[in-house]
This record gives structure tokens, C-alpha cells and sequence, in this order.
């Protein structure tokens, strides 16, 4: 922390000089050029988004708003508008079709996660408003408990992004961005979604608006999922249905519930704001038949996971002539998670029998546990960012700090039922046993970094962008008496503390107004999370015990990409082909985590479409290839990385204008995706075949020109011929079925 102290005095020295430097060369500057340059940079203002064309401006690639074509990484946005249009379960769902995303349900169906460029889901960014979801005791990464008419847009960065976003951000970013007032004094929409895969049922209602520089927003929604219905049978508590008779040994079913209140300030040279939010899920957690005769019953629950969040924000613009932006923003969240394990089965086993004569006597045994593990999370953070422009060069330098606190108890009950043992003329009674357990634990992380960029144009034509970033971390593991944890540190208490420096530079190069082409090298860095480090899996009777380790060095990752962007007269091409060299994988041996090998991802993303103005089609097709090659070190490789060779979507789009207030759209696609092969470190591996399905959405707006009121209908039929699949690292999928929703905006 001393380091990130003394640096970040440093940093604002530096920026004071440059400062004075800069006013004194500006007396004498040309003032229309003056004029020019401040009108430029005022047009992709971060706050002046609303002005412009959403779909041209991103702000996640480098912290501040930049029309898509000037920035040199992949960036992908999905704006209000079409978010609104799908009758999804999950936010995340919109996101599946962007080539290099994968949307993993393998937990339940209300559960979604991210994958980018083939990189697991730890190792993918979330983001709310540019703060993280921190989530130390989830092995999946974070998830955005968040209702749909919350948002503004979603952007998503592809390859490393922790230069700027920090810890995590290997794969690569997802920045929700939530809505803060509006154009009108009063607005909102009521949405209901209706989703015949599971009987979801969700609706969601928001009011917002501005007055008189006064922002306010406030929304609310539910959802209620049931168990998944595929081709061959619903995935519910008991089994499939009938038609197979296949044991399941649990369900996929959820619920919801989230709410949000903002209030805020803005005019042309401030934006302030606070906001808060809760979030409250339970789900089932789906798990594999295991085809065991033994298991009578077994299944793993979140009854409760809960996460709310106060945050603020104030951002000064225009401060001096080059001292174009101060912002601050700090946030308070806490995540409360209920855990439960219920295993119950009978075993047949031999028992010792050393009286009268040594033997061993078949027995079969009732046995039950029970474990519920309480998890709490508390997570405090803030960032500081100031943004000069100093002639032809944009920089920004921030400092952020992150505290992340977790706690839980975990209590365990195993009961050995009743049996009798047959040993010759002797038949003892073993009575009942019953034992319970009660463990404690308590650890604590502390992560500093400072980030510096410079975006200097080279040339009218030409950008180019470097970037720094250290990062500190300390962490603590406070106390424990739980044995699973004590084996490796037997007083309870540890530390441990890591830094690195991650690097960016990235080239954007317009060949004209319509084509340009992009060059990008970053820099990747996850530090291990306090469960790898310290608290581990505990087994507590039900799988064997995964030990923390604080020797673990932190992921790192080096990327290379190429791209190129072209738009004219209603064709839209984006081309990426990248490379990536990951090292230092934090994964589980027998007995506890460790470092093992790494990635070598090389892959290509095209993203293609042509408009037919006059008859109102639309072909496109997005597409990812990926060739990936595990390194478990030892001399074991394979190219089985549980990623397709090539997947995407492709389809055909239809837009009839009816009136001047009204149209028609649809869209006919197919997604796919090759056959895919895990190759697990101990030379196990899961499979799944390659599979397509075709689908229909459809959607009627109709726009009240004198109430302002917009209605839109929208629907869909997927999966059409009901196919039989699963994707890989994914629920099996759900057969024939259709997708209903109603949204009026006023």
C-alpha cells in the first residue's frame, strides 16, 4: 500500500506540472484551434452519450466515451432497445450471439455465466456501472442479478483488459450500464416476459426522469423459473418425466427479486449520483445422474443468495481548459449466500469383527448428511480517474482500492442409521450414530492499483494508445477451526502478497472514412481469490477436501490481435484474428489448489451483415473459430480445451415499415457448434456432438405519437425441430419452445 501511496503523489506532481506546462503554452495557442479541440472532445463525452449515436460510442474499451472505430481492442455493444426486445431469462442471455461469447447455464436456469475467447468464467470481468461484482467464495465468477429495464446498454471487451478493469479481466470485460434520469420529466415501461422452457415468468416496471437537472430512476422485478424441459423430459427433483425414467438427482428451477432507486444531479459540468440495489435469488443446482445405486437422494441448494449495494458517483468536467474530467466513485456491497448439501443413501459395507475371531461381516448401513454453509461477503471500494488533454495526447490516470471481506459458518450433520451385523453366533446392534459439526472462518483481501493511458493522435488518420497498471494485493486469513483448513495452517491465521505491472499498446489506423484497421497488444492478470488461497473446498463428509495455498502465483496472459472495421452503404463487417498465451492456472490436484501450465488460444471472429434497404432484408452471420491447446505441464498437452473449433450464429432479418408509427420485424437464424472434448489434468474427459437449431423471433411496435407511448410485442419459437443436445459445460438444452413478452414504454 506504501508503494501505491507513494506512486499515486507521484502521478498527481506529474499532472500538476504538466498542468502549468500546458496554461502557459495555451496563452499563446491558437484559440478557434482551441475551440476546435474542445468542441471534438466535448462531442464523445462521456455524459454527452446521449447526444450521439449509442451505437457508434463505447466507454469500457479506455474509461472514456470513444466512437467504436477509434478504439483498437474488439468491443461489442447491445443497446436498450434490443435488450428490451428479448424475452430472455437472464441479461446475460442477450450477449450468446456475439462472436467469442459463450453463456454457460451448467448450474441451474436461472444461472448464467460468461465465457470470452474460450477463457473460463473466473477469468471474465463483471462489471455494474464500471464496479466489479466481486464474488471471493463463487469458483464461476460473478453474476449480474439485475432486471433488464435497469439497463442502458451492455458492452462487452474481448481479450485481456487489465490495464485499465484490473484482476480478472483475461478473457475479458462485461460492463452493464444502468439507466440515471432520462429526456423526459417522466417516463418508464412495464415489461412481462413469459418463456415456455422452464415456465419462467418475469416482470419488471421502471419510472424515470429528469427535472430541472434532477435524475431519478427506479425499477423493479421478479422472476420465477421451473425445471428445464427437454426433448427427452423435464430436468425436475425426482427425474425426467415418464418418458424416460432416467433418475435426476436434482432440479434446475429459480426465483428472483431485484429492485434499484437512483437519485442524481447533472448539468455541463457536473454529474453526481447515488443509487442502491438489492438482489435476491434461490436456485437449484443441477448435477449429473451419477447412475450410483447407493444415492437414494441427494441435491445442492442456494435457498438464499442475496446481494445488495450502495454506490456513488461525482464527476467534474471542464475543469481548466486541458484538466478535462475529475471523477470519484466508491461503493458499499454486501453478499450474503446460503449453501445446502443433502446426501442420503445406503451402503453395503464390511465392518471389522475382531471378537471371537477375526472376520469381516456385510452390513448395509442408512447414511444421511446434511451441511448448510452461511456465507457473508463484504466488499468496499472506490475509484478516483482524471482526464487531461494535453495537445495531441488524451491521458487518464486513476487509482482504485478494493477491501474484500468474507466470513461464514458452516454446520454439518452425518447420521449412521441402525444396523445389525452377522458374525457367526454373534449379532451386535450398532445403534444409530449421530455427529454435527460447526466451523467458523473469517479472511480478508486488500487490492490497490494505479493505471495510467495515454491516447495520442498520431496523425488525423491515426491513434495510438499505451497503457500501465500495478497492482498490490495483501491478503489475511483471520481465523478458523474448521480441521479442513487448519490441516495446512494449523494456528488458523496466514497472509500473504502479490503486485504486478500489466502493459497495453494498441494502433487504430483509418484508411478512410468507411474501413479501419486496428493493431492491439495487452496484458492479463488475475491474482489468486481468498477460497484458492486460503479456505478451500472443505469436504465435510461430502467430496474430498481441496486445501488453499498461499504460495499460488497470480494467471497472466499475453494477447496479440489484428482487426479490421468496415461500414458503407449498408454493409457492416468487424474482423478480429488474435493470439493468446496464458500461464499460470490456478486449478485443484487431490488434495489442493496449485499452479497448472496454461492456454495457447489462436482464433478469428467475423461479425458480417449487408442491408437491403428497399426490401427491408437483412443476411448476417457472426462467427468464432478457436483453437486451443492446454498445457497441464508434466509433459501432458492437449488440444481437448472444451472449446467448439467454430460456433456462431447466422440468419436472415425482415423489417416492414406499416406506417409511419409502426413496423414489423423478424429474424430466421440458426446457431451452432462443432463437436467439443474436455481433456481433463488426470487424462479424463467429457464430451459433447456438434448440434444446430433453428429459430424464429418476431416482434410489432407500435409508437402513440401524441402520449409518447410505445408498445411492443415481441416473440419466439426456438429450437424448431426440438433437437436433442448439450452444449458443452451447459445444461442439456430445452426442446421445442417459444418465448412471449409485452413491453410498454411511456
Amino acid at each position: 500500500m506504501k508503494k501505491i501511496t507513494i506512486l499515486f503523489s507521484l502521478m498527481l506532481m506529474l499532472s500538476i506540472n504538466a498542468q502549468i506546462a500546458d496554461d502557459e503554452s495555451a496563452q499563446i495557442a491558437d484559440a478557434e484551434s482551441a475551440q476546435i479541440a474542445d468542441d471534438e472532445s466535448a462531442q464523445i463525452a462521456d455524459d454527452d452519450l446521449e447526444e450521439v449515436d449509442l451505437d457508434e460510442i463505447v466507454v469500457s474499451a479506455t474509461k472514456t466515451g470513444r466512437a467504436k472505430k477509434d478504439v483498437s481492442v474488439s468491443i461489442d455493444s447491445i443497446q436498450e432497445d434490443e435488450i428490451k426486445k428479448k424475452p430472455a431469462q437472464s441479461v446475460l442471455e442477450v450477449l450468446r450471439d456475439i462472436p467469442g461469447v459463450t453463456i454457460s447455464d451448467n448450474g441451474g436456469s436461472g444461472l448464467k455465466y460468461v465465457r470470452i475467447r474460450g477463457e473460463s468464467n473466473r477469468r471474465t470481468l463483471i462489471l455494474i456501472d464500471g464496479q466489479p461484482i466481486s464474488q471471493q467464495k463463487s469458483m464461476e465468477g460473478g453474476m449480474p442479478f439485475i432486471g433488464k429495464n435497469q439497463i442502458k446498454r451492455i458492452e462487452v471487451v474481448k481479450g485481456p483488459a487489465s490495464v485499465l478493469h484490473g484482476s480478472e479481466a483475461i478473457g475479458g470485460v462485461v460492463n452493464i450500464i444502468t439507466k440515471k434520469g432520462g429526456d423526459k420529466e417522466f417516463g418508464g415501461s412495464v415489461s412481462l416476459n413469459y418463456d415456455s422452457s422452464n415456465n419462467t415468468f418475469r416482470r419488471d416496471f421502471d419510472v424515470s426522469g429528469t427535472v430541472e437537472g434532477i435524475e431519478y430512476a427506479i425499477s423493479y422485478g421478479r422472476a420465477e423459473s421451473g425445471n428445464v424441459k427437454t426433448p427427452k423430459g423435464s430436468l425436475d427433483e425426482n427425474g425426467y418425466s415418464a418418458r424416460s425414467g432416467e433418475k435426476r438427482l436434482s432440479g434446475t428451477g429459480s426465483s428472483s427479486e431485484e429492485h434499484s432507486v437512483y437519485l442524481g444531479y447533472k448539468n455541463d459540468k457536473i454529474h453526481t449520483g447515488v443509487r442502491y440495489d438489492k438482489h435476491r435469488m434461490n436456485y437449484k443446482i443441477y448435477s449429473e445422474p451419477t447412475g450410483e445405486e447407493p444415492t437414494r437422494d441427494s441435491y445442492m441448494n442456494i435457498p438464499d443468495s442475496t446481494r445488495s449495494k450502495y454506490s456513488a458517483f461525482l464527476e467534474l468536467k471542464d475543469l481548466t481548459e486541458n484538466f478535462k474530467k475529475l471523477k470519484f466513485d466508491v461503493y458499499h456491497q454486501k453478499t450474503v449466500r446460503d449453501f445446502d448439501i443433502f446426501i442420503d443413501m445406503n451402503m453395503k459395507v464390511d465392518v471389522a469383527m475382531p471378537f471371537p475371531f477375526p472376520s469381516f461381516s456385510p452390513v448395509d448401513m442408512d447414511y444421511l448428511l446434511k451441511t448448510r454453509t452461511h456465507n457473508v461477503q463484504t466488499s468496499n471500494g472506490g475509484n478516483i480517474q482524471m482526464d487531461w488533454e494535453l495537445g495531441d495526447h488524451y491521458i487518464i490516470a486513476g487509482l482504485n482500492i478494493k477491501k474484500d471481506d468474507i466470513g461464514g459458518t458452516t454446520k454439518t450433520r452425518t447420521r449412521i442409521g441402525k444396523f445389525t451385523t452377522q458374525a457367526g453366533p454373534f449379532s451386535p446392534t450398532v445403534n444409530a450414530l449421530d455427529s454435527y459439526e460447526h466451523y467458523v472462518y473469517d479472511a480478508d483481501m486488500l487490492t490497490s492499483a494505479l493505471y495510467l493511458q495515454d491516447e495520442w493522435k498520431l496523425s488525423d488518420s491515426t491513434i495510438l494508445t499505451a497503457g500501465v497498471r500495478y497492482t498490490q494485493v495483501e491478503s489475511n486469513l483471520n481465523k478458523t477451526n474448521d480441521p479442513d483448513i487448519t490441516g495446512t495452517f494449523p494456528t488458523g491465521k496466514a497472509n500473504s502478497s502479490d503486485d504486478n505491472y500489466s502493459f497495453s499498446l494498441g494502433l487504430v489506423h483509418h484508411l478512410n472514412d468507411d474501413l479501419s484497421l486496428r493493431a492491439n497488444y495487452s496484458q492479463g492478470y488475475r491474482h489468486a481469490n481468498l477460497v484458492e488461497l486460503y479456505t478451500g473446498a472443505p469436504a465435510h463428509g461430502s467430496t474430498p477436501a481441496k486445501a488453499g495455498n498461499p504460495n499460488l502465483e497470480a494467471e497472466t496472459s499475453d494477447s496479440f490481435e489484428l482487426g479490421a472495421r468496415y461500414e458503407k452503404d449498408g454493409l457492416n463487417i468487424d474482423f478480429a484474428v488474435f493470439w493468446t498465451e496464458a500461464e499460470n492456472y490456478i486449478t485443484t490436484n487431490a488434495t489442493q489448489y496449485e499452479n497448472i501450465g496454461g492456454a495457447t488460444t489462436l482464433g478469428s471472429e467475423l461479425a458480417i451483415s449487408y442491408e437491403f434497404e428497399d426490401i427491408g432484408l437483412t443476411p448476417y452471420a457472426s462467427l468464432t473459430y478457436l483453437q486451443r491447446k492446454l498445457n497441464y505441464g508434466q509433459g501432458h498437452s492437449t488440444k481437448d480445451s472444451g472449446v467448439p473449433t467454430l460456433s456462431g450464429r447466422y440468419g436472415l432479418k425482415y423489417l416492414l415499415e406499416i406506417s409511419d408509427m409502426s413496423y414489423f420485424e423478424a429474424d430466421l437464424f440458426s446457431r451452432f457448434a462443432t463437436d467439443t472434448k474436455m481433456e481433463y489434468s488426470d487424462k479424463t474427459s467429457d464430451e459433447s456432438k456438434s448440434w444446430e437449431t433453428l429459430n424464429l423471433e418476431v416482434s410489432y411496435t407500435i409508437e402513440e405519437e401524441e402520449s409518447e407511448r410505445v408498445w411492443n410485442l415481441y416473440g419466439g419459437v426456438y429450437n424448431i425441430f426440438d433437437r436433442e443436445y448439450q452444449a458443452f459445460d451447459e445444461l442439456p438444452a430445452a426442446g421445442r419452445h417459444f418465448g412471449l413478452g409485452l413491453t410498454i414504454s411511456f
